[in-house]
């Protein structure tokens, strides 16, 4: 059975500022972006301990057309969602999120 996904409340507005930035670009694009987002959401969940651990317990998973990294910490209960970052971001912002 798969283990249920929580999103932290940092990763839900970094989804949300992504969604409202690609919608400005060109109507409908947020939600190819989304799209996006829950095909790597179904990537994470089908094998979440594939990808290598980054920092401390944190994995991440690339979206495929969009510069987009899902860090996420798998535990035996479940998948959290950390963030979802741009990939040319300071990767310290995301680091200093608490993992647990």
């Amino acid at each position: 059975m798969p283990r249920p996904v929580i999103f932290r409340g940092a990763a839900l507005r970094d989804a949300s500022e992504a969604f409202d930035y690609y919608e400005d670009k060109r109507p409908g694009l947020g939600h190819e972006f989304l799209q996006e987002l829950d095909q790597a959401l179904a990537r994470m969940q089908r094998s979440p301990e594939t990808p290598r651990v980054i920092r401390a317990n944190a994995r991440r998973i690339r979206l495929d057309r969009f510069p987009y990294w899902l860090i996420y910490v798998a535990t035996p209960e479940k998948l959290r969602i950390v963030s979802v970052f741009h990939c040319s971001r300071d990767p310290s912002v995301w680091q200093r999120r608490r993992l647990r």
